[in-house]
């Protein structure tokens, strides 16, 4: 069965004048979410008196991880382990009811006006987010350690092809290190120092561990590191990219 929801895309028309916006700034082992509702009273209220909270989810299909987060605010961050996690990412955010709630027609579209008062059961999803995704292989390539030994503010980079598959390894000093999930910056620059590492090598050979990178290279049309006109920061600012995608519904709401 179906009630209504609040989709940031627009999709459905149960609400008349309210809508919904999620902003996420992801890193490479978690997203911080910002929910904003507008001429939403309604759904405010019921998060006021406990009866919604907003709840966060990622989810990576290649090592079948999930997590959620749970807040009261609509301003949270989702973290997660970058051991437990690989490839590309997906996440998205939404509202959901806490417990059995009579909501009334108040903000509806007439087809719930003529339902009035409407039932909604616990778990429902009240507000849903767009998907979104990381459409590079950046988070796989990409490993940020702590260095006791590294001078403040500095990083090294190293590749570790022990497993089959490229990696970097980044370590950072330990005044910078804490703060790696959340410094988009720091982990721009972290991916150029690795790209850069790259330059000069040899592109077309048959090299197992570098064929992912390669690949992903080719499918952006991103000049090769054996070429003179090779750019690290082109290269990390091209691959590293957040977009959203549509919402992908679940089983249980359809």
């Amino acid at each position: 069965m179906s009630y209504p929801q609040l989709f940031e895309d627009g999709t459905k028309e149960d609400w008349v004048q309210a809508t919904y916006r999620c902003i996420t700034k992801p890193g490479p082992s978690s997203v911080s979410v910002n929910n904003i509702l507008t001429d939403a009273p309604e759904l405010e209220s019921l998060i006021l008196s406990n009866k919604a909270i907003w709840q966060a989810e990622v989810r990576c299909p290649s090592t079948l991880y999930s997590k959620t987060e749970q807040s009261i605010y609509p301003d949270f961050k989702l973290r997660w382990s970058e051991a437990d996690v690989r490839g590309t990412l997906f996440f998205f955010s939404g509202l959901y009811a806490t417990k059995d709630i009579t909501l009334s027609a108040d903000g509806l579209s007439q087809i719930w006006q003529e339902a009035a008062p409407v039932q909604i059961p616990r778990g429902w999803q009240l507000a849903r987010s767009e998907t979104y995704a990381s459409e590079t292989e950046a988070s796989s390539i990409l490993t940020f350690r702590p260095a006791e030994s590294l001078p403040s503010g500095t990083m090294d980079i190293s590749e570790d092809t022990s497993t089959g598959t490229l990696q970097f390894i980044v370590e950072l000093a330990p005044d910078i290190h804490p703060t790696i999930s959340e410094n988009r910056d720091l982990q721009i620059a972290g991916l150029i120092a690795a790209l850069s590492r790259l330059k000069g090598k040899p592109y077309k050979e048959a090299d197992v561990p570098y064929q992912a990178l390669k690949n992903l290279f080719e499918a952006a049309e991103i000049v090769p590191w054996d070429d003179e006109d090779y750019d690290p920061a082109y290269a990390a600012t091209t691959i590293e990219r957040f977009i959203p995608i549509p919402a992908i519904e679940d089983e249980e709401e359809e």
